[in-house]
C-alpha cells in the first residue's frame, strides 16, 4: 500500500508546477514532506505522468529446500 496517492502526488507537482507557491509553501498545503515533492517534480520533468503514478510492487517467492 503506498502512502500517497497518484493523484496526490500529481496533484501537489501541478500545484507547484502552476506557481501556487514555493516548494516548502506546496509541500505543507498538501501535507507531503520537502523531500517527497522534490522528488516527484523531478521524476515528473524526467519521465512525465508515468514518473509519479504507482508502480506495481512484485512478491519475492523463496525457492524450495
Amino acid at each position: 500500500m503506498t502512502k500517497y496517492t497518484e493523484k496526490q502526488r500529481l496533484d501537489a507537482v501541478a500545484a507547484y508546477e502552476r506557481g501556487a507557491g514555493g516548494l516548502r509553501a506546496t509541500a505543507e498545503a498538501h501535507g507531503v514532506s520537502v523531500a517527497s515533492l522534490r522528488k516527484w517534480i523531478a521524476l515528473f520533468r524526467a519521465r512525465g505522468v508515468s514518473g509519479v503514478a504507482t508502480k506495481p510492487r512484485g512478491n519475492y517467492v523463496l525457492a524450495p529446500k
